[in-house]
């Protein structure tokens, strides 16, 4: 499933000089779609939800699409097939389509389509052609698998202004509408796992001459699709939440806040990650607390915090704006 040009393309940018690549491989960190989910959590929660709010949701649910394209097409990275290719570390998902290329595609686009000025155009496609190519320059993808996250990205991007609108004009019965796509995308991936599951039992068989530790983290597993989707779910309720306790409220967190806030959800994060990998070793009962750990993030995101911080502080901001 490559093109006759995918493994020439690879040795090209792998070829160049060793600046070059060092440098690419720090660009590759420019695809981290969990970065960007940072990101425009603190634009949300600094105000400017109505922009950025749908281009999370956007970002979400095409990561998780891709989780499921990946699982369904079920193609090797480059290094799977020629370990010589390996420039970084090793990845167990399928390659096909990038899920760097997608999200670069994603957040730097969708920002370009706000922003709105030719200058952050440039940036934003430059950003994207450099991801794409330090993923092919670590021999951790295709060429032709950059290009379909690329693709895919772009095919994503024509949802926003529908998103956005839904976003800017939301009942709640609209709203929840959102959740009916990621339930469709769960059921389907939940039925192909069942119905086509892993040729290789935990630890014991390999794929492609690549040694997996667990079938948590093999390559049919459902770890990223689950997270992406009940990250989604948990944010779409949380707002819906927060929009009924406080609907005419200021939601612009203070900086201090801010901190506090990441603090206290990347102790969540990183305590039950921990836990979560510590107590369940059965697939389906790990993915089951997978689930839950994500909704609560995302509820915790969209409502919790805002609430809590805000609250405390909400009539002196308010008072701050209208004297200004």
């Amino acid at each position: 499933m490559t093109l006759p040009i995918d493994l020439p393309l690879i040795h090209f940018f792998q070829s160049l000089p060793s600046g070059a690549v060092s440098g690419l491989s720090w660009l590759s960190l420019l695809g981290y779609g969990e970065a960007y989910v940072l990101i425009l959590v603190l634009l949300i929660w600094r105000n400017h939800r109505q922009q950025a709010q749908p281009l999370l949701f956007l970002l979400l649910f095409s990561s998780a699409l891709n989780h499921l394209l990946k699982l369904l097409i079920a193609a090797p990275r480059p290094y799977w097939l020629y370990p010589e290719l390996l420039l970084n570390l090793p990845d167990t998902a399928f390659g096909m389509p990038s899920g760097h290329a997608l999200s670069a595609t994603v957040f730097w686009l969708g920002l370009a389509l706000w922003v709105r000025h030719w200058f952050f155009w440039v940036l934003a496609i430059a950003i994207v052609l450099l991801t794409a190519i330090s993923r092919i320059t670590l021999g951790v993808h295709f060429p032709s698998q950059t290009l379909a996250g690329v693709l895919l990205g772009l095919l994503s991007l024509t949802a926003l202004p529908r998103l956005t609108s839904l976003c800017q004009n939301a009942s709640s019965h609209r709203f929840l509408a959102l959740i009916g796509p990621i339930v469709l995308l769960l059921i389907t991936a939940i039925c192909y796992r069942l119905i086509n599951p892993p040729s290789f039992t935990a630890g014991s068989l390999s794929l492609y001459d690549q040694t997996f530790i667990d079938i948590i983290h093999s390559p049919w597993s459902l770890k990223g699709l689950v997270r992406d989707c009940f990250l989604l779910a948990g944010l779409i309720f949380g707002y819906l939440k927060l929009m009924s306790t406080k609907p005419n409220s200021l939601f612009i967190i203070r900086f201090p806040h801010i901190l506090l806030g990441l603090g206290i959800g990347l102790i969540y994060w990183v305590t039950s990650g921990i836990l979560t990998k510590s107590v369940f070793s059965e697939e389906w009962l790990y993915l089951l607390a997978q689930s839950l750990r994500s909704f609560l993030l995302g509820y915790g995101i969209s409502y919790w915090i805002p609430f809590l911080l805000v609250d405390r502080h909400h009539q002196q901001l308010s008072a701050r704006f209208v004297d200004g």
